[in-house]
C-alpha cells in the first residue's frame, strides 16, 4: 500500500500575514458570490413566479367564493317562491 505524503506547509508558513487574509478573503468573497449566483437568485426567482401564480387564484378564489355567495342567495330565494 502507497503511503500518503505529508504536506510541506513550509512555503505557506513563509507567506506573508497580510497575503494570507487577502488570499481568505478572496475565497470566502467567491464562495459568497457564488452561493448567492446559483443558489439564492434562482431560487428568488422562482419564488417570485409562484407569488404572483398565488396572487392570480387568490383573486380566482375571491371571486368563485362571490359567485357561490349569489348562488346561494338565489337558492334560497327559489325556495321561498
Amino acid at each position: 500500500m502507497m503511503a500518503l505524503q505529508r504536506l510541506n506547509l513550509d512555503a505557506l508558513r513563509n507567506v506573508p500575514a497580510s497575503q494570507k487574509a487577502a488570499l481568505l478573503f478572496l475565497l470566502v468573497g467567491s464562495m459568497i458570490v457564488g452561493f448567492y449566483f446559483y443558489i439564492a437568485e434562482p431560487k428568488s426567482a422562482t419564488i417570485t413566479a409562484l407569488e404572483a401564480e398565488n396572487g392570480k387564484l387568490e383573486s380566482e378564489i375571491q371571486t368563485l367564493t362571490i359567485k357561490a355567495k349569489h348562488l346561494d342567495e338565489l337558492v334560497a330565494a327559489n325556495k321561498q317562491l
